[in-house]
């Protein structure tokens, strides 16, 4: 016995932890709902897009413009290559904005005109033989089919290749489909055309370019086109809408966006009914969960497709944005960071977390999931927004998951039983009893009139903003001390005023980003926070002496040097691992140093960029005389301190004082992408020495004229001047 004890103990610890991990694999079972989807896939309902390709002419709206357009596309000759070429054009645009209907609307009439052709669809998940098999057999093909892609596009190529035919490829998911099905298409002389459509638009580039063509980007229906297509549906003419319904449609068609998809949803739902409570309790919960009601089946449905073909962390990436209100317009920098502080973002070798969540960011932008709205310099979306539709189907899966808790969104009620995870605070919201927030990661307040849960209660936090929350006060705050996980917190255009000296127990706090016009105090304490790598805070705040201590931070920003201490000035210097700062040159009565502190701040500058400092923003210059006097850009635009500054990759002067001239020493900056500064006048000779900043083969760079504004008697010109890679 006392042998085999020590065995029969090991044996009986595995035994508990096998069934723990059935018991485990049973529960994820339930909470995946494995049997309803078997039971949803065996019971499979056709696919709503069938119904679009066999519309009846007099039912389309708004398809005469589109439809001229493609065929002016299929119609005009390829740049430097005949008329008779084959060639290829790609219709791409999000679900639901009519794609197919157009495509088969075009092959209806403009395609009678060929003796040969085809309409297949090819799906997410393409069985391609079946699609190769339906080309052949509509264009005519006689013999017996092959049964191998690879016969299969020797038989359609051979067919086809003194014919002149029209093929549509409806719904192209990957590249790669695409890819093998055009092998079936040679090049041929007899003015043959192909038409694609699908939702991806790096999809759509390469199906335009196998053999030369156009993307066609298809626009949303307009307002008048809206209109009639729901009234239509709705009282079965194009009739005025009844006075006492007008105000509440025209929201509705707002919020439908000119998605055909949604106003034919949404009109069935107010088919039968004309009370205006009605069709004001419908117009509500567009964007606010409208997903769940079955009127809006099909509609959700082909959404559901585009959600399905996007990877794990794509989904994830997804389903986040139902934390932010309806017609919200999104910066993608906020965003990108909000998708890393929540852990949704994987780690690659090679790359960045951020690069990877950009990477994330176009491919929903590629996708046309979401729509840019504002662009940088260098073309890149700098702020984008959710068509209220695809928000309602994000909401609809992110409450099904219980990836996002929303509060205060009408006809969005939380289960009590599911633990928050991740907390989302809309303006009006009331906590519901016995909701469990012990497990919440993150919280985000949008204009919460303030009915917030205890700090005590959300003890793992990780993450905490909060916005346009002015009944946001300080004592609110005064125990988030507690939240001893906490690793980014924001506060934009909030009551608050001050920091509690508790903020020195936020030990893995990372970002703090501070974001109003009041005065703001942050303890000194501040400096003890190792972890902290991202700093905001606004112009009026004085940051204690210790700065230099803080080496962990990357990214300061808002910093007004004329009322920090000349110390500060000199600490700035030591803060090696800076890749990002941003600083303000404003007079404030208190300020006795101004001289000083400029003097040791562009010394600290000068210091900064001889390790990591990138990203260089000074402004300001505007006040009294004497800082005209103190402050002289051209100071930053010597020889000496320009070669301190040749690792910049942006550099941007927004000075009240602006240089007369651009020095030659400004070609020391070879790693400069982007500049953006103040001039009074720029000559040819300042303009050769700009453009051998450049990297591209242009033999200037490009510029542009921003705005001209009057100061002190002066046009000041001010160039903003983008560098290409």
């Amino acid at each position: 016995m006392l042998t085999k004890t020590k065995t029969r103990r090991r044996i009986g610890k595995e035994v508990r932890s096998l069934e723990t991990l059935v018991k485990e694999a049973a529960e994820r079972r339930g909470r995946y709902k494995i049997d309803d989807n078997v039971s949803k896939a065996s019971n499979a309902t056709v696919d709503p897009r069938v119904c679009a390709m066999y519309k009846d002419l007099s039912q389309l709206v708004g398809i005469a413009g589109p439809t001229a357009e493609l065929v002016n596309l299929l119609n005009s000759g390829v740049a430097g290559a005949p008329l008779q070429e084959l060639k290829v054009v790609s219709i791409v645009g999000f679900g639901g904005l009519g794609k197919t209907t157009l495509a088969r609307h075009v092959y209806d009439t403009h395609g009678k005109e060929f003796h040969y052709r085809a309409f297949v669809s090819v799906s997410r998940n393409p069985d391609v033989v079946m699609v190769l098999r339906s080309i052949l057999m509509q264009v005519g093909y006689h013999e017996h089919l092959p049964k191998d892609a690879q016969c299969l596009i020797e038989a359609i190529s051979t067919f086809l290749h003194d014919k002149r035919y029209f093929i549509v490829v409806d719904d192209v998911w990957d590249v790669q489909s695409w890819n093998i099905i055009k092998c079936a298409f040679s090049k041929s002389t007899c003015s043959s055309r192909i038409i694609t459509t699908t939702r991806v638009s790096e999809v759509a580039k390469a199906c335009s370019i196998s053999y030369g063509g156009d993307v066609y980007n298809l626009r949303p229906l307009s307002i008048v086109d809206s209109e009639w297509l729901f009234l239509q549906r709705i009282f079965g003419s194009a009739k005025e809408c009844p006075p006492h319904l007008k105000r509440v449609s025209d929201k509705i068609l707002k919020k439908c966006g000119g998605l055909p998809l949604a106003i034919i949803s949404i009109s069935g739902l107010l088919a039968t009914n004309s009370e205006e409570d009605q069709w004001e309790q419908v117009q509500k919960s567009i964007g606010h969960g409208l997903g769940s009601n079955p009127g809006v089946e099909g509609m959700m449905r082909i959404l559901s497709f585009s959600y399905f073909d996007l990877s794990p962390c794509l989904k994830s990436c997804l389903l986040y944005l139902s934390v932010f209100p309806e017609d919200a317009n999104i910066w993608k920098r906020d965003l990108v960071r909000r998708w890393i502080w929540e852990g949704i973002i994987p780690e690659e070798n090679g790359q960045t977390l951020y690069e990877l969540g950009e990477r994330c960011f176009n491919e929903l932008i590629n996708r046309s999931l979401i729509h840019p709205t504002r662009r940088n310099s260098d073309g890149k979306v700098a702020s984008f927004r959710v068509h209220d539709m695809i928000l309602d189907f994000v909401i609809a899966k992110s409450k099904e998951q219980n990836f996002v808790t929303l509060l205060g969104v009408p006809g969005v009620n939380p289960d009590p039983q599911m633990k928050a995870r991740r907390l989302s605070l809309h303006s009006g919201c009331k906590i519901p009893t016995g909701l469990d927030l012990s497990k919440a990661r993150s919280l985000v307040c949008f204009g919460v009139s303030f009915n917030m849960p205890s700090l005590l209660v959300l003890k793992n936090l990780l993450v905490l903003e909060f916005y346009e929350c002015p009944e946001l006060k300080d004592h609110h705050v005064a125990d988030i001390g507690n939240l001893c996980h906490l690793k980014h917190l924001r506060f934009e255009s909030t009551g608050i005023t001050k920091f509690p000296e508790q903020i020195v127990e936020l030990k893995f706090l990372e970002t703090l980003d501070i974001v109003t016009e009041r005065g703001f105090v942050i303890p000194s304490t501040l400096c003890q926070l190792q972890r902290l790598t991202h700093l905001v805070v606004p112009e009026s705040t004085i940051l204690p002496d210790e700065i230099g201590s803080m080496q962990a931070l990357q990214v300061l920003e808002g910093i007004n040097v004329i009322r920090q201490s000349s110390i500060f000035c000199q600490q700035l210097g030591q803060l090696t691992n800076l890749r990002t700062l941003g600083i303000q040159y404003h007079e404030d009565d208190v300020c006795d140093n101004i001289e000083e502190n400029i003097k040791e701040t562009v010394s600290s500058i000068c210091k900064l960029a001889k390790t990591n400092l990138y990203d260089l923003d000074v402004s300001g210059g505007y006040g009294r005389d004497r800082l005209f006097d103190a402050f002289n850009i051209e100071d930053f635009l010597d020889e000496s301190c320009l070669f301190a500054l040749r690792g910049l990759r942006t550099l941007s002067f927004e000075c009240h004082v602006a240089p007369s001239r651009i020095p030659t020493s400004m070609s020391l900056l070879a790693n400069l992408q982007e500049l953006f500064i103040m001039m009074l006048v720029i000559n040819q000779e300042g303009m050769e020495i700009l453009g051998g900043l450049t990297c591209s083969p242009l033999p200037l760079p490009q510029c542009r004229k921003g705005w001209t504004r009057r100061r002190a008697d002066k046009n000041q010109l001010i160039m903003w001047i983008p560098f290409l890679d």
